[in-house]
């Protein structure tokens, strides 16, 4: 995260790789000590380029390799609050009933009924919330009303179109909501849709995940083609 400016990042979320994991990281890391050097490292410039008050999120779980377990969840924790973040909260994630790639104790009782061979099968992971610092919310008093709305409208937007429409491509999701959250600036937005008429993209070309999109031009033109769309539509 060198290329990162101090305080540039609103929010982190992660999935770290997970210790040695048999399935997806076999000997990776050469011991547990080098695996928690690099969470040490990590948590450091962490703390430097989160901005104050700003969460971060380790979706993460103690792994069993070789039939040792390591407490990688209490040991995140302990570096975190070493960095200086706050715990704010760990929570369980429990994986849908029949996921079993990760599982090979189904039926193994049954066929190996023998004393100490059977441990329970915990099919989750662990997500856990830190904070660097505490948010201050006397900002939002200085926002204007107006704009507060328009933020409101847009992610209230995308919310509904995640529950309604969970296959919805990813640039039309944008595009309603901008239509909602542009309410009431109708003439702006059609002044915006005429400068970009010369920039169409063919849907071919449409970046599937907007959020990946490096060209803040392509970026640009992405979400108000999209958004020209649903004003076309309506």
């Amino acid at each position: 995260m060198v290329e990162m400016a101090d305080g540039s990042a609103n929010l982190m979320v992660t999935s770290p790789p997970y210790y040695n994991a048999p399935f997806d990281y076999p000997g990776l890391f050469k011991d547990y000590d080098e695996y928690l050097g690099l969470l040490e490292d990590f948590s450091r410039d962490l703390f430097r380029v989160l901005a104050p008050g700003r969460v971060a999120c380790f979706v993460t779980d103690d792994m069993l390799v070789d039939g040792v377990k390591f407490p990688v969840v209490a040991d995140t924790t302990r570096i975190m609050l070493r960095a200086g973040f706050r715990y704010r909260d760990r929570i369980t994630w429990v994986k849908p009933k029949g996921y079993v790639r990760i599982s090979r104790r189904s039926g193994l009782v049954l066929q190996h009924p023998y004393p100490m061979y059977f441990y329970p099968d915990n099919i989750q992971e662990s997500i856990l919330v830190f904070q660097k610092g505490r948010f201050d919310y006397s900002f939002l008093k200085k926002m204007p009303r107006e704009e507060l709305e328009e933020s409101a409208r847009h992610e209230i937007t995308h919310v509904a179109i995640r529950a309604l429409c969970p296959e919805c491509p990813n640039w039309l999701n944008e595009g309603i909501a901008q239509h909602f959250e542009r309410k009431g600036r109708e003439e702006e937005t059609r002044r915006l849709l005429r400068e970009g008429a010369s920039r169409r993209i063919r849907f071919k070309d449409v970046p599937s995940r907007l959020w990946e999109v490096e060209n803040e031009e392509l970026a640009r033109w992405t979400y108000l083609q999209g958004l020209g769309f649903v004003e076309f539509l309506v």
